[in-house]
């Protein structure tokens, strides 16, 4: 009786008709995680490979529930109360910080609708377990994740490049194709697509040939250390079972692919088999093969909530191959898998004295001849490289007066209102020679003084004349007398405040003009040549001191247009561009034709990460090659 039930038994788990998973009800007569009811005071529990969880009731808490809440921590404002996730995502607190589950097709700290994608050069090998005992839906579904991955990453010669080898017999196990075979995201989808599990076979003994697969991707896929420096180098092996040709070769084949800077992501296919015994063996094993990288557990239906996990921890393999090359200002750095080299970004790739940026506090250089240079001040600053604060001084009569000048009241006390004069009285031949303003109705005749050292004074008309303006004062006079009639306040021009904008709009005290998103090639001459400002890149002397704030986009993306703005316009440069989220690029540009060439583009973004629009009031900023474009207009 027990024979015949555990046939009935391996029959039902042979059959493709019955796609039993872990994660999914179990049939009748197999006790599941969840039939003994582990979680108390009405936790709701959930199988997980291996296991379950419970998701207490209010008040509860602990792994089976049976912890009192005290209640304390609703006193505290957690991070998920900002609601930081977007686009559907669930928040879950993480201590002082937050973890957001992202829907498909987001991603990201906050799952904003950008894709993240290695930009980098990287070499990827699918190592793919085809084995013919497995389930038809559960290989697709290991095709179907391979595909999915393709999607977040950059497929180009200059990026990703991904092949396979597939195992199983030993007679079958090949490799399928090499990185180098495609540079084109849709032909490498169709070709994993074309991938098939391996049919049973009489007489080829068993399946399983992990060894012999780590050795070919020694042997024909990662032959030396030293093969295409620049790229990155990463398996990411997929098998539901523990090596069956040697454990040991298959180890041993690792290391040395470990030894050549190849890094070893393992993925443990859960069956429904290692799910109800709780089978570790193959967790084990993959552990030894891809350390120190611990191997992740999924179910075959559950890999693609993997794609986000894999797709960073690729990302965190690769490097930019110019981020150690330094290229000065006239040339820019280009590589290949291989190299990275500095080329002209100019029609003369001469070094020049204003290369290196000697001109401080927003002083412009200007390029004397090839070994000096002059910097052109701002107001406020002197000295050779602008390094000094400079020294004004204000005078009541100086045409230069503040309210003239600048936007700063001067703290003088102003002198008192004006009255009346009296009739104006002949000069005592003691007094000094001043010039009195004429009476506003006819005066007699003024009798001179007796000859002075003095000069001759002008006498008034005879005849009722009209009233008479005054000159300008002069340094000459040391006190400016009050006009004979009262005259009007100075008018002080206004001070610009801005109007209240929601979170995201535009207000700089630089008025600028939206012209849109464009391409940008980075091939020499950039469209936008000058790079004056960066929130990315620490190493360079032109980053502002603060980094790209993520957390707080929709208030840092019209920050730092407006920080761009105003350092372009101090260069007298008309156009700047936002690129790469954080970098500003400007130039002598004076047509728009200059950053049109590579031709419009939809790769920008606004604070709501969308596409941007180039009527609204809101900020936007180019991704990876592509600039938004800026025009200063005040």
């Amino acid at each position: 009786m027990l024979a015949l039930k555990l046939s009935f038994l391996l029959l039902v788990l042979a059959s493709e008709n019955v796609a039993i998973v872990a994660g999914s009800p179990l049939p009748w007569f197999l006790p599941g995680p969840c039939d003994s009811d582990p979680c108390k005071n009405s936790g709701k529990c959930t199988v997980v490979p291996f296991s379950y969880t419970c998701a207490c009731a209010d008040g509860w808490k602990g792994s089976i529930c049976t912890v009192k809440d005290s209640g304390i921590s609703l006193l505290i404002v957690k991070p998920c109360e900002s609601s930081p996730c977007k686009n559907g995502a669930t928040c879950t607190d993480k201590d002082d910080t937050f973890e957001c589950a992202c829907e498909d097709g987001y991603l990201g700290e906050t799952c904003s609708p950008e894709r993240i994608q290695c930009e980098n050069p990287l070499d990827l090998l699918f190592v793919v377990d085809a084995s013919s005992w497995q389930i038809t839906g559960d290989f697709t579904h290991v095709t179907d994740y391979m595909s999915d991955l393709i999607d977040w990453l950059k497929i180009s010669d200059l990026a990703v490049k991904a092949g396979v080898i597939a195992f199983s017999y030993k007679a079958d196990t090949r490799v399928i194709f090499l990185p180098d075979a495609y540079s084109d995201a849709s032909q490498l989808k169709n070709a994993i697509g074309n991938l098939k599990k391996n049919g049973p076979k009489i007489f080829y003994g068993h399946e399983g040939y992990t060894a012999k697969a780590l050795k070919l991707a020694n042997d024909e896929v990662f032959k030396t250390a030293d093969q295409h420096p620049n790229a990155a180098k990463a398996i990411v092996l997929l098998t539901p079972q523990v090596p069956l040709d040697s454990k040991s070769d298959a180890i041993e084949e690792a290391k040395e692919l470990r030894a050549k800077g190849v890094k070893i992501v393992s993925i443990d296919l859960v069956n429904v088999f290692k799910a109800f015994f709780k089978d570790q063996s193959v967790c084990n094993e993959l552990t030894k093969i891809s350390s120190p990288l611990k191997p992740i557990a999924s179910a075959y239906d559950k890999l693609d909530e993997h794609v986000r996990e894999v797709t960073n921890l690729l990302c965190s393999f690769t490097k930019d191959p110019c981020e150690d090359m330094d290229c000065g200002k006239r040339k820019i750095c280009s590589y290949d898998r291989d190299t990275a080299s500095c080329i002209c970004n100019k029609t003369n790739c001469e070094a020049q004295p204003c290369d290196e940026t000697p001109c401080k506090n927003d002083g412009e250089c200007e390029n004397v001849d090839k070994e000096t240079f002059k910097c052109n001040c701002t107001e406020a600053w002197t000295g050779e490289t602008c390094q000094e604060k400079g020294k004004v001084t204000w005078s009541v009569k100086s045409p230069c007066n503040p309210v003239i000048c600048g936007n700063k009241i001067p703290t003088t006390p102003q002198p008192p209102s004006p009255t009346p004069a009296p009739p104006v009285q002949p000069l005592s031949p003691t007094l000094s020679p001043l010039t009195q303003p004429p009476s506003p109705t006819p005066a007699p005749p003024v009798q001179l003084p007796s000859p002075a050292p003095a000069p001759p004074v002008q006498l008034p008309s005879p005849t009722p004349a009209p009233p008479v303006q005054l000159p300008s004062p002069t340094p000459a006079l040391p006190v400016q007398l009050p006009s004979s009639t009262p005259a009007p306040p100075v008018q002080l021009p206004p001070t610009p405040v801005a109007p209240p904008t929601q979170p995201g709009e535009l207000s700089c005290p630089t008025v600028v003009e939206k012209k849109g998103c464009f391409k940008e090639d980075q091939k020499p001459p950039r469209l936008l040549p000058n790079y004056i400002l960066t929130d990315r890149d620490s190493s360079l002397k032109i980053y502002s001191g603060q980094g790209v704030d993520w957390r707080n986009w929709v208030n840092y993306l019209p920050d730092l247009v407006c920080r761009c703005a105003q350092l372009a316009k101090s260069k007298k440069f008309k156009f700047f561009g936002i690129q790469y989220y954080g970098e500003c690029w400007s130039g002598p540009a004076q047509d728009e034709s200059s950053f049109k060439e590579d031709g419009s583009s939809t790769e920008c973004v606004n604070t709501d990460w969308k596409e941007c629009s180039d009527q609204s009031k809101f900020a936007c900023a180019g991704k990876q090659f592509n600039n938004y474009v800026y025009a200063i207009v005040s």
